[in-house]
Parts: structure tokens; C-alpha cells; sequence
């Protein structure tokens, strides 16, 4: 008389480690797509919490910027300083823009450092700096960097 279980012994732990190994890897899987989600979600709120902070941040700077540039004493040296602008190196015209440029600074040094800026710089529409509170090298005056000439472009 031969009985159905009499098949090897053998089988049963094979069938038994079949079955641990299936259910630990979907488990691995669920649980690895879970932290994934988790993380992703982290991520993202982090994202949108930096760029509302940032939007703020610069909301707040234009605003400094504008209430800066509207003051007389800044308005005025500026409007002299960027109608003298063409005028080439060495010329009494850029002296002028020199010396102007040196009243500027001095006026709003107080005022930046008071705000947490140590250098301001007077730009205009060929995104040529003009005028800098940092001192550069003597010859042609530089240009904008080319990362910044399209935020200058919207301030235009």
C-alpha cells in the first residue's frame, strides 16, 4: 500500500523556504516603496517650503532696492551717473562719474551695512556696471555676468 504522503521529507522545509522567500521579497518591495513615497513627499514639501521662502526673501529685496533707489539723494547721483555712463575712460566725464559714484557710496554705505550688504553697484541697461562700491581694475568698465543678464532684463 503506497499512501499519497509518503513523498521525501525533503519537500516540506523546500516548500516552507519557498514560501518565507516569496513573502519576503513583496514585503521588501512594499516596504521599500513606502519609504520611497515617504521620502518623495519629505522632499517636496521641503521644495515648496524653500521656494515660498525664497520668493519672500526676494520679494522683501525689491522692495529694499526700490525704497533705496527712491530716495533723492540716490536718485539724483544716479540719473548723473548713468547719463555720463558713455563717456570713455580717462575723460573729465568719467571722473565726474568717479566722484559721483564715491558720493553715492558713501551716502548709502550706512544704509547697506545697516542691511547686511557690503557692496552695491549701479547698472544700466546694457547691463554695463557703471559704478561699484568695490573698487576694480582701471580700463573699460565690465559687463554683467551672463547668469545675471536675464534677471536685469526683467528689472528693465
Amino acid at each position: 500500500m503506497t499512501s499519497r504522503f509518503k513523498q521525501p521529507i525533503w519537500m516540506l522545509p523546500l516548500i516552507i523556504a519557498a514560501l518565507v522567500a516569496l513573502f519576503g521579497w513583496w514585503g521588501n518591495r512594499e516596504l521599500r516603496q513606502t519609504i520611497e513615497q515617504q521620502l518623495r513627499d519629505q522632499l517636496t514639501s521641503t521644495l515648496n517650503a524653500n521656494v515660498t521662502a525664497l520668493e519672500i526673501w526676494t520679494t522683501n529685496q525689491t522692495r529694499l532696492a526700490t525704497a533705496l533707489a527712491g530716495e533723492p539723494e540716490v536718485r539724483n547721483h544716479a540719473i548723473r551717473i548713468l547719463d555720463r555712463s558713455e563717456s570713455r575712460p580717462g575723460t573729465a566725464e568719467s571722473f565726474s562719474n568717479l566722484m559721483d559714484g564715491e558720493q553715492l557710496f558713501r551716502y548709502l554705505q550706512p544704509r547697506l551695512a545697516k542691511l547686511g550688504y557690503e557692496t552695491a553697484q549701479l547698472v544700466n541697461t546694457n547691463f554695463t556696471i557703471v559704478v561699484s562700491s568695490m573698487r576694480g581694475p582701471p580700463g573699460p568698465p565690465p559687463k554683467v555676468s551672463e547668469a545675471h543678464t536675464n534677471k536685469f532684463a526683467e528689472l528693465f
